[in-house]
């Protein structure tokens, strides 16, 4: 089965290069199901690593997101500096901010993946 795998992902990769890669076009069969898993698509090594397309992700079994230098964090974010469990059943709602560099980038993935799962 490994084989397999790895025979429709050099396939799959043949058709869109890295740099065009994002989870919208993340190749599917035509049951919704993903030809290859995100992080092989995306390039990822890990939670917080660096994608093809230069955003930082982090991800659970519930959601995954991208952070890149010049994102704006909304103040209800859950990846937000300040971001605490209860805020949104609080109404708590955290100053916006942008991203300023590559560090803080990672830094907001891993928060984000700590938070979402």
């Amino acid at each position: 089965m490994k084989i397999y795998k790895n025979f429709i992902s050099e396939v799959v990769k043949s058709t869109i290069p890295t740099d065009k890669r994002t989870l919208k076009n993340l190749p599917r069969y035509s049951t919704g199901k993903p030809k290859v898993h995100f992080a092989e698509w995306l390039g990822l090594k890990g939670q917080g690593s660096k994608g093809y397309d230069g955003r930082y992700y982090g991800w659970s079994h519930r959601a995954i997101h991208g952070f890149k230098v010049g994102d704006e964090i909304s103040g209800d974010h859950i990846g937000h500096k300040d971001y605490e469990w209860n805020d949104d059943e609080n109404g708590i709602k955290h100053e916006p901010y942008k991203i300023k560099s590559e560090e803080e980038a990672k830094e907001h993935a891993l928060r984000f993946a700590k938070n979402v799962s």
